[in-house]
């Protein structure tokens, strides 16, 4: 018998953005180094967007309460993604993953123009590290040539 440890991805840590993207100005990286929450501070940033200042965590705990987390543990697996989603019924999510020159979806929502909110994740990866970043504007200009 052979066993393995299994490990379900999950944003887990703070991870800089990639330096060809910081250019680009569409994602957003809230600086939570303190804690696994960059899930919900990049849904929160999205639902409240800041023009001064917006990666600032500080920024966005006013408005946890507005997320029903019961239930799920943080860091958020992709798997978590469908409890959150029934528990937070006006928001819709997409996470993404970058391979070498574009975004591939490893998570898309059904029915997400069906939701008010709908949000786009870019999962950062880094060794075992994985971290959540908003992708707050989606267009070809992501795609790196």
């Amino acid at each position: 018998m052979t066993t393995g440890l299994f490990r379900p991805l999950s944003g887990n840590s703070i991870i800089k953005t990639l330096s060809d993207l910081v250019t680009k100005l569409a994602l957003l990286n809230i600086r939570n180094d303190r804690n696994n929450n960059c899930f919900e501070y990049s849904i929160l940033a999205a639902l409240h967007p800041f023009n001064h200042n917006p990666a600032n965590p500080h920024l966005y705990n006013k408005f946890f309460p507005e997320l029903n987390m019961a239930g799920i543990e943080t860091p958020i697996a992709i798997s978590s993604i469908p409890k959150f989603k029934s528990q937070n019924v006006s928001i819709s999510v997409n996470v993404m993953v970058r391979d070498e020159k574009d975004f591939v979806p490893i998570y898309t929502s059904k029915f997400c123009n069906q939701r008010p909110n709908h949000v786009n994740l870019l999962l950062l990866s880094q060794g075992d590290k994985r971290h959540y970043v908003l992708i707050k504007i989606f267009v070809d200009s992501l795609h790196i040539r």
